[in-house]
């Protein structure tokens, strides 16, 4: 993905697209804090990926609409995410996005990664 797109999985949004807060999707650059840039990584999951200069997660994968900024660098993205790249979990729906609510399929489920950065986040530090 380029720098004007989101780099997780089955995400669609870009640079200036009015996202699931009602506001325009803000792209953040990967953290510099290679701890944090570790937890990153480890939210976006995509098999066999690693990030580049040029990779950018929307503001929809954060809790709150709002990404990192000078007041809490070390936010990662925890919400919004697709379960894996590869999972064959059941019948999906073409059009369906994973920002759509959930009607009957868990492969758009909104996973959320929050305990398990908190458990990372616990262990390096101890």
């Amino acid at each position: 993905m380029g720098k004007d797109y989101c780099s997780i999985f089955e995400c669609h949004n870009f640079s200036g697209r009015v996202g699931k807060f009602s506001k325009k999707v803000v792209l953040h650059k990967m953290p510099k804090d290679p701890c944090t840039r570790k937890a990153w990584v480890m939210a976006i999951s995509r098999k066999n990926w690693f990030p580049t200069l040029y990779t950018r997660v929307c503001s929809d994968h954060f809790a709150d609409g709002i990404g990192p900024n000078s007041v809490n660098r070390k936010k990662v993205p925890t919400e919004n995410f697709s379960i894996t790249e590869d999972d064959d979990c059941g019948a999906q729906s073409d059009t369906m996005s994973h920002h759509d609510p959930i009607v009957s399929t868990t492969r758009w489920a909104s996973v959320n990664l929050l305990p398990l950065i908190l458990t990372f986040f616990a262990r390096k530090n101890a």
